[in-house]
């Protein structure tokens, strides 16, 4: 959809899994995880779902641990049903329309667009070296539902984000990327999580009917 899109190129990190049974492979449904790196070296590893339509049976059988591939689908999330207090509440993936192999990745590539509504309203804050951050949550409309989708950015884009409200209508352009941070239960010790986000890179603010730009 146009207000949801992800170009990425990175490796498969472990051969797929079913998730979705169907009599007809098309139908069938596979998660994995993708190993995307960025161009200062670090890796970010994001959760990957595509549906058997995403690429040949014959395709698919070849793919496994180490795989290189191309991705373009668009980002999505879902509740976890299963409440675990050391595990997310929500699942934020890559869903996949197509995914093709590729002998070997020749450029990097993360490319992420969104379109939609603020939802909450920016939470603005600094680091200890001065960097200005601030996060905004994204609602994105699908076909059939909402994807909450959060983004942080940086500097002078946090500082711009700072300053918009809750239902404002933003068109983003940045990338997908994996984060680990510690959090603590009160009485426990620290344990580690993963935050999936999108960083801003481009930021504008939409005055026109959201309605129009969601078809």
């Amino acid at each position: 959809m146009k207000n949801n899109k992800i170009k990425i190129v990175g490796v498969i990190k472990d051969k797929p899994q079913l998730i979705l049974d169907a009599s007809e492979y098309e139908r069938r449904r596979y998660e994995t995880k993708l190993v995307a790196e960025r161009k200062s070296g670090t890796e970010d590893v994001l959760i990957l779902q595509f549906d058997g339509s995403a690429m040949q049976e014959e395709d698919f059988e070849k793919l496994e641990a180490g795989t290189c591939v191309i991705v373009a689908g668009e980002i999505r999330t879902e509740n976890v049903r299963e409440i675990v207090p050391t595990a997310p509440t929500v699942k934020i993936f890559i869903a996949a329309g197509k995914v093709q192999i590729v002998e070997a990745i020749t450029e990097k590539q993360n490319v992420v667009k969104l379109c939609g509504h603020i939802c909450k309203d920016p939470r603005a804050r600094g680091t200890s070296k001065g960097i200005h951050i601030t996060d905004i949550m994204i609602a994105v409309k699908g076909k059939k539902n909402v994807s909450f989708i959060p983004c942080i950015c940086w500097q002078n884009v946090a500082d711009a984000a700072g300053k918009l409200k809750k239902g404002t209508y933003v068109e983003v352009e940045g990338r997908f990327q994996s984060r680990e941070y510690k959090r603590a239960i009160e009485g426990s010790a620290p344990y580690l999580m993963t935050a999936y986000e999108v960083s801003v890179a481009q930021l504008g603010v939409a005055e026109d009917d959201a309605e129009q730009k969601d078809e």
